[in-house]
């Protein structure tokens, strides 16, 4: 569960999570309905 809650947060610090505090929890929201990711392969 610990690396759940760091890879969230880490979304977050890169702005691509927000978070909307409900009480003392943080739900974790996004406002797009995909991403796409480009990862350059050194051949």
């Amino acid at each position: 569960m610990r690396q759940v809650h760091d890879a969230v947060t880490e979304l977050g610090s890169l702005g691509l999570v927000e978070f909307q505090e409900e009480g003392r929890a943080k739900k974790p929201t996004v406002w797009y309905d995909s991403i796409s990711v480009d990862i350059p392969v050194a051949v």
